[in-house]
């Protein structure tokens, strides 16, 4: 029984192992010399092993956002597929935060993950065990957003949730929030009109409460999270003849495993109490707590409500 256990590990490592493989030949004759991004499990490791055998070199990332961006720099220059390769479930969200920040209307970008469900996102991922590997589409639309539609069969809601996270005021952070808070929510937006119009559909743009005060310690992050709060107005006062809600949330605080909260609780101890004495609930947000606001938005209970911004803080603007 044993023997039967290990004879069938080596039989799926070998289907891998020729997955991988396959893969990186093709990727090769496309052009592609750098796979960007976060190794995950086993499979990331076979991609991994076999691109000096191509030609090929892995670019370590600090996270998947910023390697998708990689990807995308890397494509539009050289022509050749991009390719990000994330881990499963929040990397491939990280990857998609980087990618919402570019319209690829010409470079193709190809995310490989570990373990992450291609039919939750045929149009753009796939796993490497999966023998489809080899031939599976890249992405060459996703700032249009007909990928997407012709995958979901059309577009009910869009919510709009990538942040390039620029704090400080200076030009980089600038830069990164205005082209992901901002031009992300705008690319993102065009994309998606024609869909939503046809589905009578909605939009949630997530902003800040950091958008309602003055920020010395994110002056930027502030700015362009007051400018989302003025455009989602805009945006709902633009689609309401077409049927189309527009609102947004304006989260406080929240804090997650690996998030901002948790790694403030343990670098900036005296930042984290401030934060959270300044909550009269006496603790941070959830990300459920606001992801049930975005549900209550998107949803029929929400089909007399546009252009409004609810925040979700646990009364910390209240101090």
């Amino acid at each position: 029984m044993p023997e039967g256990r290990t004879g069938t590990a080596a039989a799926r490592n070998l289907a891998a192992e020729t997955v991988a493989q396959a893969l990186l030949a093709d990727l090769a004759r496309r052009g592609t010399r750098r796979i960007w991004g976060v190794p995950g499990g086993g499979s990331s490791l076979d991609l991994i092993d076999g691109m000096a055998r191509h030609g090929m070199a892995f670019v370590l990332a600090k996270h998947e956002g910023a390697a998708a961006m990689a990807a995308v720099a890397d494509a539009e220059l050289t022509g050749a597929p991009g390719v990000v390769l994330t881990t499963k479930g929040p990397g491939v969200a990280n990857a998609l935060n980087g990618l919402a920040c570019a319209s690829l209307e010409r470079a193709p970008v190809l995310l490989v993950s570990d373990g992450f469900s291609e039919k939750q996102l045929p149009w753009l991922t796939h796993q490497v065990f999966d023998q489809r590997a080899a031939t599976a589409p890249f992405v060459t639309g996703y700032g249009r957003g007909d990928g997407a539609a012709a995958a979901l069969g059309g577009i009910d809601v869009l919510v709009n949730n990538a942040s390039g996270f620029g704090a400080r005021d200076t030009e980089e952070d600038w830069s990164k929030a205005l082209d992901v808070d901002v031009m992300a929510t705008v690319r993102a937006s065009r994309a998606a009109a024609p869909h939503l119009r046809a589905s009578k559909g909605c939009i949630v743009n997530v902003t800040s409460i950091s958008g309602y005060r003055p920020s010395l310690r994110g002056p930027t992050y502030a700015a362009v999270k007051a400018l989302l709060v003025n455009y989602t107005a805009s945006q709902a006062a633009a689609f309401a003849t077409d049927g189309v809600r527009v609102n947004a949330v304006a989260p406080g605080s929240i804090e997650f495993p690996g998030g901002t909260w948790e790694q403030r609780r343990k670098s900036d101890p005296v930042l984290y109490d401030r934060i959270l004495k300044s909550i009269p609930f006496g603790r941070l947000g959830l990300p459920e707590e606001v992801a049930d606001v975005v549900l209550f938005l998107a949803g029929p209970a929400a089909r007399w409500v546009t252009g409004q911004t609810i925040i979700v803080d646990g009364g910390q603007l209240l101090t």
